[in-house]
């Protein structure tokens, strides 16, 4: 689980119409691995997470971006 969010929809939205087997063959890894990816049950190494950002047109860092809870640093407000 991915900061508290299982399935990556933003992925979803931006593969579109495409399916996960093309996708996962332009980025050069197995559709399960994509598809277990996108699902938030497995995070990207550094570099399959530059591929598919580079071939979906985002930031790679995006993968990385951690979702903070809305009470956590509020100097215990």
């Amino acid at each position: 689980m991915i900061g508290g969010e299982t399935m990556r929809t933003w992925l979803v939205g931006l593969r579109g119409n495409q399916s996960q087997d093309k996708l996962a063959k332009k980025i050069g890894v197995a559709q399960s691995t994509y598809a277990a990816i996108e699902t938030g049950n497995r995070n990207p190494s550094v570099e399959t997470a530059k591929k598919i950002a580079s071939v979906m047109g985002f930031d790679w860092t995006r993968f990385f971006d951690e979702v903070v809870p809305v009470d956590q640093g509020k100097d215990g407000a």
